[in-house]
């Protein structure tokens, strides 16, 4: 199946109006986008009343059919004018998105009509993505995240993690007669099934069969003056006749409550897909985050963006050390034939970072590309066969032959690889670099504790706390994230160990001088394969990186620097016969891996409590306000960006930026889901 999906035509009528040749339809009325947009959507679901009197969190709204993003537009404007607090959170599903240039210049087009917006109209033309399916979250601002989802909607709306349900729905799809699968019954309880009890909706279109299948899912309908001389549009609100009791999540509450046995409504359906809701646990005590790497730092500026008050601690005396102190960490994709869990991740995961990290870090991003060698002529053919069976369009992913790729890293290449995958957005960084820069960004709302060593953790009195050797409470809240890589363990609750594995895998990194190779210089990007070489950065090249299980030792050996260097001779066999004489220096570190290669994101388990007969990840019993990120293996700068975004929606209760059996995959229940529903086999 195709990753790729198929862009939209974007063509004009006479009179200037946008519209799609394929479905032979119009994207707005000819008197307006956005004031159309204003009249129908922002008016017709009462929202600069509702905003200014909004007392919870988060405001979500969903559209069906983002098009050319004028009604998110439209809506961001009413927000940034409402006297409100909180986060806005847009979804919006999309089959046929706009190329990144047509959308560019669309939005072109209204910044003269939207001068407030114009630092969020950039970022949306920066940060539009790829038209890869799947659930993309672009962070507008601190306040505002979008999520589009891009992909057919009855298939995708069953996936979405909707949080506490949508607030406020946009049905704007082109006409039922030119797209009715936007508009059929289907679509319209999957987004029905979503919605919190007295959620309102607005669209333009009164048709009978529209009117009759929302009745049919407990929406009370209303007619209302149309936009432009159309004389009527619709409008509605959300009256179930469930009514779920918002109660705090066993992921979130002590009081560990079994999960409810009464799943179905006095009609006899089944209960929305939101009947066990999540609740904010921070409350006015903060969080506590341990680990100040990359996971920590991540989740830290993610939870601050929310407002949140954050202490950090680390036993180091600065940011970006311990497995985060490598030298350099690359950036690039994972690709897999089958596009299994693994590869789907990957995809998003690289989105959300490409979106995240160049602009934050300016000129220490090295962008340019990256360039992963095959190893043989059977792994060419495996390499190609990824592009071509997904369709991946070039600016994400190509296939070069040896001379072109050579050409793009400035260097000749193993000629036995035939050639490899070039990643044009691929690059890379230094971690430590990054997560001093996040820090810096965050302001008060992170509290750093450096050379502050915690060596365990307890909950009572309705907090967590940090301790030390001597017993001393370093830090109190009722949110506590452990963000270590292999100090996870030692902290976590023993009961929990067995059912969180984490292996220490030890790595070495070489670093090579430009005065001990010059001939270095000559290369423009990262080449991987059996390994991996950066460009010259501050005079030094780096090579790694070395696998040891169960080596506990942290100094470097001249053993695994040879493997290095044979690794460079390898990837870049123009360096020469002398190049295991090269004087060198290095670097190691313990990445933390699970079994499965996927890092953990989510609440902790409670292993000691009793489940269900049928227990599933939104039953399990968690600890209380307890949280990990860990498990990052060597992909850290891949996977931290989107985990830590995924984890601080986990604390808030609010929507999450993956796909829910995406975001299953990497809670870090799921090796005792799998052990309980074994022994109830």
């Amino acid at each position: 199946m195709s990753a790729t999906l198929s862009p939209a035509e974007l063509a004009f009528a006479e009179d200037g109006t946008p519209r799609s040749p394929h479905y032979d339809d119009v994207y707005h009325a000819r008197q307006g986008a956005l004031a159309q947009a204003r009249h129908v959507f922002v008016a017709g679901n009462m929202l600069c009343e509702r905003w200014t009197a909004l007392t919870s969190s988060s405001f979500v709204i969903f559209e069906n059919g983002f098009g050319l993003g004028s009604n998110f537009l439209a809506t961001l404007e009413t927000w940034r004018q409402a006297p409100r607090s909180g986060r806005l959170h847009y979804l919006a599903t999309e089959l046929h998105p706009l190329r990144r240039e047509d959308m560019q210049r669309w939005l072109t087009t209204l910044t003269p009509d939207l001068p407030k917006l114009a630092q969020p109209l950039r970022t949306l033309a920066d940060q539009w993505p790829l038209p890869l399916a799947g659930t993309h979250r672009l962070e507008i601002a601190d306040d505002i995240a979008l999520t589009l989802l891009f992909g057919d909607s009855a298939r995708i709306l069953p996936t979405v993690d909707a949080g506490a349900g949508f607030d406020a729905v946009y049905l704007d799809g082109f006409a039922p007669e030119r797209n009715s699968a936007m508009w059929s019954e289907e679509v319209l309880r999957a987004i029905s099934r979503l919605c919190r009890p007295n959620a309102t909706l607005a669209t333009w279109c009164v048709a009978g069969a529209v009117r009759r299948a929302l009745q049919a899912e407990h929406w009370t309908l209303s007619r209302r003056p149309g936009f432009a001389g159309k004389r009527e549009m619709l409008c509605a609100s959300f009256d179930p006749p469930w009514r779920t009791k918002r109660r705090r999540n066993t992921a979130f509450s002590p009081a560990h409550e079994p999960p409810p046995t009464d799943s179905r409504p006095a009609t006899g359906r089944a209960a929305p897909a939101i009947a066990v809701l999540p609740a904010p646990t921070w409350g006015n005590s903060g969080a506590i985050v341990i680990g100040a790497g990359l996971a920590g730092c991540l989740t830290s500026a993610r939870l601050a963006a929310r407002g949140i008050q954050v202490t950090l601690i680390d036993r180091a005396p600065s940011p970006g050390c311990g497995a985060s102190g490598i030298p350099a960490a690359l950036l690039r994709p994972r690709l897999a034939l089958d596009d299994a869990l693994a590869a789907r991740l990957a995809r998003l995961a690289y989105g959300y970072a490409l979106r995240i990290i160049p602009p934050l870090m300016g000129e220490r991003w090295h962008g340019g590309g990256i360039a992963h060698l095959a190893s043989d002529a059977d792994d060419a053919r495996y390499q190609r066969d990824c592009l071509s069976r997904h369709a991946l369009p070039p600016e994400y992913a190509q296939w070069l032959p040896t001379v072109a790729l050579a050409e793009k890293v400035g260097m000749s290449i193993n000629a036995q690889a035939e050639g490899g995958w070039w990643f044009p957005n691929g690059g890379w960084l230094t971690p430590s670099e990054l997560c001093t820069t996040l820090l810096e960004r965050a302001g008060a709302h992170v509290v750093t504790r450096f050379d502050t060593d915690v060596v365990r953790i307890e909950h009572f009195d309705g907090h967590w706390h940090a301790l030390d050797a001597a017993g001393g409470v370093r830090a109190s809240a009722e949110t506590l994230v452990i963000a270590t890589a292999q100090k996870a363990h030692s902290l976590l609750p023993e009961a929990c160990h067995r059912f969180l594995p984490l292996d220490a895998v030890r790595g070495q990194v070489t670093e090579v001088s430009v005065a001990a190779a010059p001939w270095l210089s000559a290369l423009r990007a990262p080449v991987c394969g059996s390994g991996h070489v950066t460009p010259l950065h501050a005079g030094s090249a780096y090579v790694g990186a070395s696998f040891a299980r169960d080596t506990p030792s942290r100094d470097c050996t001249a053993e695994e620097h040879g493997e290095n260097l044979a690794r460079l001779a390898r990837l870049l066999p123009a360096s020469g016969p002398s190049i295991a004489t090269l004087p060198y220096s290095g670097w190691v570190g313990a990445r933390a891996m699970t079994p499965d290669r996927l890092p953990y994101s989510g609440a902790v388990p409670d292993t000691g409590v009793g489940t269900g007969k049928d227990p599933r990840f939104a039953h399990l019993p968690r600890q209380p306000g307890l949280y990990i990120l860990s498990g990052l293996g060597a992909r850290g700068l891949l996977w931290a960006p989107l985990l830590a975004e995924l984890l601080a929606c986990r604390v808030t209760g609010e929507s999450g930026p993956l796909p829910q059996r995406l975001a299953d995959a990497l809670d870090p229940a799921r090796y005792w889901l799998r052990w309980l529903r074994h022994q109830s086999a």
